[in-house]
């Protein structure tokens, strides 16, 4: 099923009581939540569920579920869980945050036609969207959208900053663009920012982790945004290890070309591997996995999460 299914099985009312979605698009996931029930239901085991018609109420109880939980069930299960959520009276929503659940083709193959991806905007959409309740310019608002890399809610908080600054300049939001952009005060893409950032913990360089930590919290990325974007900085650091035990140099200078990696920043990669050991590379990906599902059931505060991830990497250093 993709988004315009889902869009038109919910205009007609024949939305499927059980789908899972996923996908980098946060914003429109969350509306299309929002449109299919204002009241969810979450659990922290698949036992917790209700099947049946709440006697009381006489209406559906609608489930949004974090997707492991599914993924953790026994294959064998998945058949009998899957006709158990669609002939139920309520409705089941599984939830992932990343696409990590396709390695799993047993259990791609078996929900393959319940599973939405919901990805961003694309450019063209996002520039009617926007240009519709904002003045900047086009141009100027195609590099935004690019520089937030279509990230809905990091373009509106880059907008609504421009707008304001122009209104209290009383000058025009693409003058105001220009002047927020000499000062450095528009979005600074996060990828670099968490390089360096990793840089500065693997070499235990503690002004420069205080200092990558203040331009990190600077920027309009969501907790959970740079939570993610940590985790592909050590799915990269995995990707060079494997990379690494290859024999055949050939294929292996291949491979990192693939991936973009130039000598200087192999080098850097490499010596962030040793400062962490390549056990705890993996270890860390698990940890930041956790963070993150932590702080989705509210058992982690936002304001600290990112001083905690700190400690605990300082922490799983090599010895």
């Amino acid at each position: 099923m993709n988004i315009t299914e889902l869009k038109n099985s919910i205009y007609y009312e024949v939305m499927p009581h059980f789908l899972i979605f996923y996908g980098d698009e946060t914003y429109v996931k969350k509306a299309y939540f929002e449109k299919i029930s204002p009241i969810w239901n979450t659990v922290d085991s698949l036992n917790d569920l209700s099947y049946s018609k709440n006697l009381i109420i006489k209406k559906p109880t609608y489930y949004k579920i974090d997707g492991r939980l599914l993924l953790e069930e026994s294959k064998d299960n998945w058949e009998s869980l899957k006709n158990k959520f669609l002939y139920s009276f309520n409705y089941f929503i599984f939830n992932f945050y990343d696409d990590s659940f396709k390695k799993n083709k047993d259990f791609v193959s078996t929900f393959k036609d319940y599973i939405i991806e919901f990805d961003f905007l694309s450019e063209r959409l996002l520039l009617n969207r926007f240009s519709k309740q904002y003045l900047v310019s086009d141009d100027n608002l195609l590099k935004i959208i690019r520089n937030c890399n279509n990230d809905y809610i990091s373009i509106e908080s880059e907008l609504n900053k421009i707008k304001c600054y122009a209104e209290e300049k009383k000058i025009s939001e693409d003058i105001a663009y220009s002047e927020l952009l000499k000062r450095n005060l528009l979005y600074i893409p996060i990828g670099d920012c968490l390089f360096d950032f990793l840089n500065a913990i693997s070499s235990k360089d503690l002004n420069n982790i205080n200092f990558m930590l203040y331009l990190i919290k600077q920027t309009p990325e969501p907790v959970l945004g740079i939570i993610k974007g940590l985790y592909k900085q050590f799915d990269v650091l995995y990707k060079v290890i494997e990379i690494d035990t290859i024999k055949d140099q050939e294929e292996k200078q291949h491979l990192f070309d693939s991936f973009k990696l130039s000598k200087g920043r192999l080098f850097y990669l490499r010596q962030q591997i040793r400062a962490f050991g390549s056990k705890n590379v993996i270890k860390n990906m698990k940890f930041l996995q956790n963070v993150e599902y932590e702080l989705k059931v509210g058992k982690l505060d936002q304001e600290n999460a990112l001083d905690y991830i700190v400690l605990e990497l300082l922490a799983n250093e090599k010895d």
